[in-house]
């Protein structure tokens, strides 16, 4: 009589000891993984998800898990390099960790890392730390124009594009002094007039180059500055 109480209590215990292990513990295979994803992004418990059977349902877990934490540690316990690379990315991301995104090895994952990032801080800066090309350019483009940063477009190593942002902002604001930044000689002609042409600034007329764009520039604050004067009075 004794002995099978201490049995059945053994039996029980090692049930509980099993069950504490893999919460999940029964039904079929597919239900097994949902269940074990579930319960480690509500407890974010990253040893959860090492019991899930399937490869990618494993890495969803784990990517999961470091989105929702801004933890980069169980990235580290996925087998994909690749996938790797990117769970850290997004943990890095959400946890606004710059550093953690200098450390992604994978280049492309770092980019994206560094891209989201720099748009969610509003840092251009970080646009800069990408590989040259058209995505850091476009990462500087649109924090400039979203933020009204000229600083900004000095992250673009496109010339044509940075002036091109550069001109915006200038125009923007009425303020020439940005356009002495654009390279292009044209383009910093054209840039001068519009914003003089803006502030209604005839002097700033005298520091562009070509002297028929100078002359339209001075005539263009003239008449507005006439037209201006007859409607007051």
């Amino acid at each position: 009589m004794r002995l099978g109480i201490l049995a059945a209590l053994t039996f029980a215990l090692l049930a509980f000891a099993a069950c504490a292990r893999d919460p999940c513990a029964g039904g079929d295979a597919q239900g097994h993984d949902a269940c074990l994803l579930a319960q480690a992004a509500q407890r974010h418990d990253a040893s959860l998800c090492a019991g899930v059977a399937a490869d990618a349902l494993r890495t969803v877990c784990y990517t999961d898990l470091a989105r929702a934490t801004g933890d980069a540690s169980a990235c580290a316990r996925i087998a994909d390099n690749r996938s790797a690379a990117f769970c850290a990315s997004d943990a890095a991301v959400a946890g606004s960790d710059v550093g953690g995104c200098e450390r992604v090895s994978l280049p492309g994952a770092r980019d994206k890392c560094l891209d989201r990032l720099a748009r969610n801080l509003t840092r251009a800066d970080l646009c800069g730390e990408m590989a040259a090309g058209g995505y850091r350019d476009t990462c500087a483009y649109d924090i400039s124009a979203d933020a009204e940063d000229a600083d900004a477009c000095m992250f673009i190593g496109d010339a044509q594009l940075r002036g091109n942002c550069l001109f915006m902002r200038a125009l923007s604001r009425g303020d020439a002094s940005l356009c002495a930044r654009i390279t292009d000689a044209q383009w910093k002609d054209w840039c001068t007039l519009n914003a003089a042409a803006k502030a209604g600034e005839s002097a700033t007329c005298g520091s562009i180059g070509n002297v028929t764009v100078q002359r339209l520039c001075e005539q263009l604050i003239a008449q507005r500055n006439a037209t201006a004067n007859g409607t007051a009075q």
